[in-house]
């Protein structure tokens, strides 16, 4: 709304290069891998305004005895697989529950990388509807998920 009533439009920046420092073969290096990029973009942020000493000092963690013992209990992992809610995760999706989820999709919503929409997934067949329910128990069961 600011920029509106001043007239202005705000400043973007395009980052699809990158020139950097990389550890594993100490040389600079050039990059147009957005991954890449990503990752250094977010390092840069965690570090801006933080000095060498206090970026050098930060602890690394490799495993749940390397954690203050207040936080050790937060990230235990939870071995009672008897109680209600874990239950919940081992059962298959239901079609009913599919469709439950696909008829609460919003609307006029824009599509993401496969160029599909919430309306034309409201759109498809039972036959399909069959095929991504059976895709998403597999998935769960196989517990093999997708890094994106």
């Amino acid at each position: 709304m600011i920029n509106s009533i001043l007239d202005r439009k705000p400043q973007r920046i395009t980052l699809d290069r990158l020139h950097y420092y990389d550890q594993h073969t100490n040389q600079f290096q050039f990059t147009n891998n957005p991954h890449i990029i990503a990752e250094h973009t977010n390092l840069h942020f965690q570090r801006l305004g933080k000095s060498l000493n206090e970026i050098n000092d930060v602890k690394t963690y490799k495993s749940i005895h390397d954690l203050p013992l207040y936080w050790r209990s937060t990230y235990e992992p939870i071995n009672n697989r008897n109680c209600k809610h874990m239950k919940s995760l081992l059962e298959d999706f239901s079609s009913e529950e599919l469709s439950q989820v696909i008829s609460s999709l919003p609307n006029n919503k824009a599509a993401g990388i496969s160029g599909i929409t919430y309306e034309d997934i409201k759109h498809t067949h039972q036959d399909f509807r069959e095929y991504i329910k059976q895709f998403f128990n597999y998935i769960m069961q196989v517990q093999i998920y997708s890094r994106d």
